[in-house]
């Protein structure tokens, strides 16, 4: 077998991705996905209101149960023409017979695009006229994301406090999102759901990000994510996630 000098091999090595352990490709970004307008937020605020009316209404009905035993109490007039400007509903407010989950699930198919799209997206790297359409996006994924009633995700900042303290990551900034991403694509597909992958997905979505980022950036580099990824190559990954989780 003929020799391969060590600087060659080491070239070699270098240009064959190893170096880059579970680092996935960078992917395409594509057109910029169209999106229409959707009341989120103020679909959650129904849930709650609806979830403390529920709770409010118990506790009337029992303080009238003891009322009803010490005496009759007056009726109260509730005429409408008493009602208060105040209580007249927002331009943006969720007809009552919506269920919560309703806009959340029209907006699916937008949020889904959108997060393809943004994993494959450098904002800095993006025409001036374009980023309006990116902070869009963002907030459409992020606002579905954080406020679906029934999706169940949550931020756990112990698992990404290693991506945030690599102080030579500057766009670790930028990593919340693909974290988010990534574990509300695992919350939508698992079932049964398991805490410990999901975490795991969120740190993959987070290296398709940094690919992303790379690619455009050779210089650029993540220490301690690329540590994270080698341990998944090596199955070691649970582990560590299961040890940060239980540091809350």
């Amino acid at each position: 077998m003929r020799c391969v000098p060590q600087a060659a091999l080491a070239y070699l090595v270098l240009t064959s991705g190893c170096a880059e352990v579970g680092i996935p490709e960078p992917c395409a970004p594509g057109e910029i996905p169209p999106i229409g307008q959707h009341t989120l937020v103020a679909a959650k605020e129904k849930a709650e209101e609806a979830e403390a009316e529920g709770t409010k209404g118990d506790e009337t009905q029992s303080n009238g149960d003891k009322e009803g035993e010490d005496g009759d109490v007056a009726p109260t007039d509730t005429s409408p023409d008493d009602a208060s400007p105040d209580d007249a509903s927002p331009d943006d407010a969720v007809p009552e017979d919506v269920a919560p989950t309703d806009p959340f699930e029209a907006a699916r198919e937008d949020v889904e695009r959108s997060a393809d799209w943004l994993v494959c997206v450098v904002p800095d790297q993006l025409p001036s006229e374009q980023l309006d359409a990116w902070v869009e996006r963002r907030d459409l994924v992020m606002d579905w994301t954080e406020n679906h009633p029934t999706l169940g995700y949550t931020f756990n900042a112990s698992i990404m406090a290693a991506i945030h303290k690599d102080r030579r990551f500057y766009a670790s900034m930028y990593m919340n999102l693909a974290y988010a991403i990534g574990k509300a694509r695992y919350l939508l597909a698992a079932n049964p759901v398991d805490p410990v992958e999901a975490e795991v997905a969120g740190l993959e979505s987070v290296a398709q990000y940094y690919a992303t980022f790379r690619a455009v950036e050779p210089k650029l580099t993540a220490r301690k994510l690329k540590r994270l990824m080698r341990k998944k190559h090596k199955g070691k990954l649970r582990e560590w996630v299961l040890k940060h989780m239980a540091k809350g």
